[in-house]
């Protein structure tokens, strides 16, 4: 079974020329990632294919 990960981005449009990578994690990080932006309300997409990329 795959460890669950997390990737949070930010961006900007008036500040950031692209989206940056903020925080990463696997496990028991990427969880706190996760309950972090829950939260926040911050939006969540699940995308296993871009996560591998970055």
């Amino acid at each position: 079974m795959k460890r669950k990960r997390a990737i949070a981005l930010k961006y900007d449009r008036y500040e950031d020329p692209a989206p940056r990578v903020v925080a990463k994690g696997e496990g028991k990080i990427a969880e706190r990632i996760i309950e972090i932006a829950r939260e926040k309300g911050i939006f969540i997409k699940k995308d296993p294919l871009l996560a591998d990329l970055l």
